[in-house]
């Protein structure tokens, strides 16, 4: 599939079918408007919505057709595959995503009774 030039792009799934990637950033900002009003009061889930969101992001970055920023392939994976140079911007989500599943996932203090 040539690059168009315009951006029409979309997410691959398996057996050829595609999502457009509008419908995936949607998608994405009604998780993140989720996990933004579960945050207020529920900081933890918040964190792990963050997590989860990051990581959404970056498999959703790694897994777009063919599109004009896609860039030069630097390391051809199959005959029609490979991570393209701009595949890097994935790298900051999956970092945001590890950090704060890491910062959800760590054990909190007990509270201790407040003694009068």
């Amino acid at each position: 599939m040539a690059a168009r030039p315009y951006v029409d792009v979309a997410l691959r799934l398996n057996q050829g079918r595609l999502i457009p990637a509008t419908t995936v950033v949607a998608g994405l900002g009604l998780g993140g408007l989720v996990v933004s009003a579960v945050g207020i009061r529920f900081p933890r889930m918040a964190q792990l919505g963050l997590a989860g969101l990051s990581l959404a992001l970056t498999a959703t970055w790694l897994g777009l057709t063919d599109h004009r920023f896609a860039g030069p392939v630097v390391a051809p994976l199959s005959p029609n595959h490979g991570l393209h140079l701009t595949d890097t911007f994935a790298v900051a989500p999956a970092l945001i995503g590890l950090v704060a599943l890491a910062q959800a996932l760590r054990p909190r203090p007990a509270l201790e009774p407040v003694r009068r």
